[in-house]
């Protein structure tokens, strides 16, 4: 039987008013990207994009670590883009994930977060 390719996550793992950071665990290595948009957003079929064309607040990407032969984990640590503005507590957020795998991209979350 196939293991899906996320196996565990997202999950936001510490909100920093200029930083947001996700884990996510997945069966096989991967380069994660994680970016973020003010208030609830709906995902277009352009990864990295939203409906109404909001420009993101946050971006960043990580390559995961294998930790066996199924389990390989990223942290990623995504920080708020310069002249974005600090995450505020109550506010709701989205944040769409990315997985490149051998120069393949695949979106497979993009939720909003409180």
């Amino acid at each position: 039987m196939a293991l899906p390719l996320v196996l565990a996550g997202p999950i936001l793992r510490r909100v920093e008013p200029r930083l947001c950071t996700v884990w996510i665990a997945l069966r096989e290595a991967a380069r994660v990207q994680v970016t973020v948009w003010q208030g609830a957003q709906f995902a277009t079929a352009n990864p990295g994009f939203v409906a109404s064309g909001d420009a993101p607040i946050a971006v960043d990407t990580r390559q995961t670590r294998r930790f066996g032969e199924n389990l390989h984990v990223a942290v990623v640590p995504v920080p708020v883009l310069d002249a974005g503005p600090a995450l505020l507590p109550g506010h709701t957020y989205s944040y769409d994930v990315q997985f490149t795998r051998g120069g393949l991209a695949t979106r497979t979350c993009a939720m909003p977060v409180c």
